[in-house]
C-alpha cells in the first residue's frame, strides 16, 4: 500500500487500477439477488448500542468493514457506529453492486441499499439513523435516502456518486440532511458524477456540499472533521 500524504487516508479502492474500478466482473460473472448484510462482519464501536444515534458506515468497491475504522475513530463517540461488509465479494474485497454499467445494475443498486435498510431495522431502538459512506459506499448511502427517506435522519455520501433510480417525491416532500463531500483531485469519481449527484441533491434534500482542493480519492482529515460536525448536528 502506498504512503499516505499527512492527513489524508486513501481507501482501497483508489488502489484498484481504473479498469478494476469500473469494468471488472464479479469472479464467476454473476451477481446474487436478495442479498443481505452479514451481521458477524459488523465492526462495531460499543457494545451498548441500544437507544443510542445509529451510525452505519459504508466503505468502497474492494475494500472491506476495516477500511473506515480510522474514520469512524475520528467520529463522535457516543454514537453506535457500526462498520459494515459489503454483500458481495470482489477481490481483494467486497463490493456493494457490480461496478460495469448493464441493465440488471438499477436493480443490483437497489438489491444493495434494501439489504442496509433490513439490517437498520433489525436494531435495537435506536434514537436516531445515519448513513456514511464512501465512493461505492457513499453511492449507497444516497441511494437507502431515495429508497427509504423517512428511516434516515440524515445521510453523508463522501465520494460518492448518484446510482440506481428512484421515485423522489417522498424524498423531496421530507428533504432530509444530505452532506455530500470530495476531492477536487479525485482520479476515480469523474467531476462530472459530483455535478450530477449535487444538482440532483439540491431541490429534494437539506443538502451540504463540502470540496476540498488537492484531494484524490480519498478521505482527508479536515473531510472527516466536517462529516463529524454534520453528524453530530442531525444525530440528536
Amino acid at each position: 500500500m502506498q504512503e499516505n500524504p499527512p492527513g489524508i487516508f486513501r481507501r482501497s479502492s483508489a488502489e484498484l487500477p481504473p479498469a478494476a474500478r469500473f469494468s471488472c466482473i464479479s469472479e464467476g460473472g454473476a451477481y446474487p439477488r436478495g442479498m443481505e448484510i452479514d451481521p458477524s462482519a459488523v465492526i462495531w464501536n460499543r457494545d451498548d448500542r441500544e437507544g443510542r444515534p445509529l451510525l452505519l458506515v459504508l466503505h468502497g468497491l474492494g475494500a472491506n468493514e476495516q477500511d473506515l475504522l480510522p474514520v469512524v475513530s475520528m467520529l463522535p463517540p457516543d454514537l453506535a457506529i457500526g462498520s459494515v461488509r459489503a454483500p458481495i465479494a470482489f477481490p481483494p474485497g467486497w463490493s456493494w453492486f457490480p461496478p460495469e454499467q448493464t441493465a440488471e445494475l438499477p436493480a443490483q443498486v437497489d438489491d444493495a441499499a434494501d439489504a442496509v435498510i433490513r439490517f437498520i431495522e433489525a436494531q435495537p431502538a435506536p434514537s436516531s439513523v445515519g448513513v456514511l459512506g464512501f465512493s461505492q459506499g457513499g453511492a449507497i448511502a444516497v441511494h437507502v435516502l431515495r429508497r427509504r427517506p423517512e428511516l434516515l435522519d440524515y445521510a453523508v455520501s463522501l465520494a460518492g456518486f448518484l446510482p440506481g433510480q428512484a421515485d423522489d417525491a417522498a424524498l423531496g416532500a421530507i428533504r432530509p440532511p444530505l452532506l455530500v463531500g470530495y476531492g477536487l483531485a479525485d482520479e476515480v469519481v469523474p467531476p462530472e458524477w459530483n455535478t450530477m449527484l449535487v444538482e440532483w441533491a439540491r431541490p429534494l434534500t437539506a443538502l451540504e456540499e463540502r470540496t476540498y482542493p488537492g484531494l484524490p480519492h480519498a478521505i482527508s482529515e479536515q473531510e472527516i472533521a466536517d462529516a463529524a460536525a454534520f453528524i453530530e448536528a442531525h444525530a440528536g
